[in-house]
């Protein structure tokens, strides 16, 4: 019974985990979309973009697993999916690094401490992508 409820609850987790991930990148998406390039579109609101990415993004992966079910095995997805998340973390926090010393101002920029803590998720995401790229992993 307890074996059942784990399995329940982690499949519940990462449903909603799943369903937020699917959100924003939909969102930024689209807003990345809609101000750069559409933003005197009446015909592409925002609802409609929203709409376009997330569905595409569905669309994508349906096809993903449809395509390669026969050649990928569940867990290699898994893999490559925690793989390629831990690339744009890798970049996300060179990035925030970089912004944070370089382009705010002293006053609200992240103290040595943090600075510390941002510095360690770089080598620790890069440690692993580029134990990918070399082909160990």
């Amino acid at each position: 019974m307890t074996h059942t409820i784990f399995l329940i609850m982690g499949i519940v987790i990462l449903l909603t985990t799943e369903f937020g991930v699917l959100d924003i990148t939909s969102r930024i998406s689209m807003d990345i979309v809609k101000v750069n390039w559409l933003r005197k579109s009446s015909r592409w609101t925002e609802s409609r973009l929203y709409y376009v990415f997330l569905w595409g993004t569905i669309l994508l992966g349906t096809i993903i697993l449809l395509v390669g079910v026969d050649r990928v095995s569940a867990f290699d997805l898994f893999k490559y999916s925690a793989a390629m998340n831990g690339g744009v973390m890798f970049l996300y926090c060179i990035i925030l690094i970089y912004m944070n010393r370089f382009k705010l101002a002293p006053a609200i920029r992240m103290g040595w401490v943090r600075l510390l803590a941002m510095i360690w998720a770089v080598l620790f995401f890069g440690f692993f992508v580029f134990k990918l790229l070399w082909g160990a992993f």
